[in-house]
This record gives structure tokens, C-alpha cells and sequence, in this order.
């Protein structure tokens, strides 16, 4: 019995439900979300020569730390393309929007939408996609260093300074 936590093995009646994470190489689920407005979109729609996707939630002390380097950062390029899926209410949801501004498109998703499309085992995570929905690096985030091994397909390890 100790063996199995010390392991951290799932009973088997969880095992059922693992799953493995989406691997760079594999392409971007494209699941339907709602956009700003309420209206149904495609998470492909928002795909243009890239996309950086973020999944978070309002309730998650590490999300706060991604938001806040998502931030700073995206002052820095105003061009890089990112979404933002949280899980959150619409007044949180708006704050964000008030904070980010232009420089990142914010939708409310739930965890469990997130998990089953998106293969989210924690957050926050992240997602850098190609221009033809192929995921090219995915990891979590909470320094600029580690911000910028995620998007170094897409963007020189200098840009920006």
C-alpha cells in the first residue's frame, strides 16, 4: 500500500481516467469556445501565423505568477498572438481584459473542457502553435526564462530585450 503512494500510482478505478498530455509535433485540438462576446468560435479561428495559448484559473496562486510574466512580456511584443482560457467568472474575467487590453484575448473555459479537449492534467499551462495548428512547445510558465523557452519557435531568444 505504501509502495503505491510513494510511486503515486492511481488506484485503478483512476486509472481510467489518465491520459496523456499533447506532445510538441501533435497537432491543436480544435475545440469549440466562446469568444469575448459569447459567440461560438473555433480554438483554430484564432490560430494566425502563430498562437500562444494560455490555460489558467482565477483560483490558482501559480496562475497569478504566469499572468503577471504573460504581462510584462506582451508590453514588450504587443505582436505576439495569445489566448487566454480561464477558468474564472466574467467579472474576473473582465478585470483581466481591463489589464491585458489588446495585447491578449481572454475566454472563460472550464477545467473539465480544458482537460478533456486539451489534456490538461494542471495549470497553469501553456501552449506555443505553429500557423498550421501544430504544437510546437508546451510547458507551464512562471519566469521570463521559461516564457521564453516556450515561444523560441516562434520568436529568437533575443526578441525583445
Amino acid at each position: 500500500m505504501i509502495d503505491r503512494y510513494m510511486k503515486k500510482v492511481k488506484p485503478p478505478v483512476l486509472q481510467r481516467f489518465e491520459q496523456e498530455m499533447l506532445k510538441p509535433g501533435e497537432p491543436l485540438p480544435d475545440m469549440a469556445i466562446q469568444d469575448e462576446n459569447g459567440t461560438e468560435k473555433r480554438l483554430h479561428d484564432y490560430i494566425t501565423d502563430h498562437l500562444v495559448l494560455v490555460l489558467g484559473s482565477t483560483g490558482c496562486d501559480l496562475c497569478e505568477q504566469t499572468l503577471e510574466v504573460l504581462n510584462d512580456y506582451t508590453k514588450r511584443d504587443e505582436d505576439l498572438n495569445v489566448l487566454i482560457l480561464m477558468d474564472t467568472h466574467p467579472a474576473a474575467r473582465d478585470e483581466l481584459r481591463l489589464i491585458f487590453g489588446e495585447r491578449a484575448r481572454i475566454c472563460i473555459v472550464m477545467p473539465h473542457l480544458m482537460n478533456r479537449y486539451l489534456k490538461m492534467q494542471f495549470l497553469p499551462l501553456a501552449f506555443c502553435v505553429g500557423a498550421d495548428g501544430t504544437i510546437l512547445a508546451t510547458h507551464p510558465f512562471l519566469d521570463d526564462e521559461s516564457f521564453q523557452q516556450l515561444i523560441e519557435p516562434i520568436r529568437p531568444a533575443s526578441f525583445p530585450s
